[in-house]
């Protein structure tokens, strides 16, 4: 029974890292990812925000603070902007990835730079490109969120 119990866990293990690998020419020889411009994959490209550098880093602050696994570990302002440095922690083996955020002011606008690195490991499968994506759409729901709260109180 217990070998049963056993080989029931190690197939769910396997099911998870086979379902969970994004790219599988990447993600068992690479530890980390970032925004590219060229990237084939839309969703890793740098992005240019309707914001200043000051208000995007709150809101990354902000959605930080309300997602487990993630934390915000440092703001360092420069000359013409703001880097951040987040941490995001796995679930179940609790891997901590690095995630640096640079935020450049451009003509009222900011442009979001980014990169997830793996601590430990020569392969990531998947989880820093995963980390960006995460972070980029829970910074577009927190925009959504703050622009529908000032229109409200634009009503008031």
């Amino acid at each position: 029974m217990l070998t049963w119990i056993a080989v029931a866990i190690g197939g769910t293990f396997i099911l998870a890292v086979w379902l969970g690998v994004d790219n599988w020419s990447r993600d068992f020889t690479t530890n980390f990812a970032e925004l590219d411009s060229e990237n084939a994959d839309v969703h890793l490209r740098p992005r240019l925000l309707e914001a200043s550098p000051e208000s995007v880093a709150e809101s990354i602050s902000r959605w930080a603070s309300r997602h487990s696994g993630w934390a915000v570990e440092s703001k360092t302002q420069l000359d013409a902007s703001i880097r951040l440095h987040l941490t995001r922690t796995t679930p179940l083996f609790r891997f901590v990835d690095d995630i640096h955020v640079t935020l450049v002011g451009i003509d009222g606008k900011t442009r979001l730079d980014a990169e997830s690195r793996s601590r430990v490991g020569i392969g990531d499968l998947g989880q820093n490109p995963r980390n960006l994506k995460e972070l980029l759409a829970g910074l577009e729901v927190m925009q959504l969120d703050e622009i529908q709260y000032d229109q409200r109180e634009s009503k008031t």
